[in-house]
């Protein structure tokens, strides 16, 4: 299995996965093939939302909306 991890880290199978559509983690195929992968508008980060601690607090808590939703179910 540490093989076949080692393996898709090599550029050899980030080229792969950049040909069939998938966003490379190595750095320099990234830069090759980084116009196929336009920043889509509307990107936000946590921040936008309040930040992990709200996040966590407003969806995952107990009187959080995922907790809510699914005591209903």
């Amino acid at each position: 299995a540490e093989a076949l991890v080692d393996f898709l880290m090599t550029p050899q199978a980030q080229e792969v996965f950049a040909k069939y559509g998938f966003r490379p983690v190595d750095k320099q195929v990234y830069a090759e093939n980084k116009s196929r992968y336009p920043d889509p508008a509307g990107l936000f980060d946590i921040n936008y939302l309040g930040g992990w601690d709200e996040v966590r607090s407003t969806l995952y808590s107990k009187r959080g909306i995922w907790y809510q939703v699914l005591a209903g179910i």
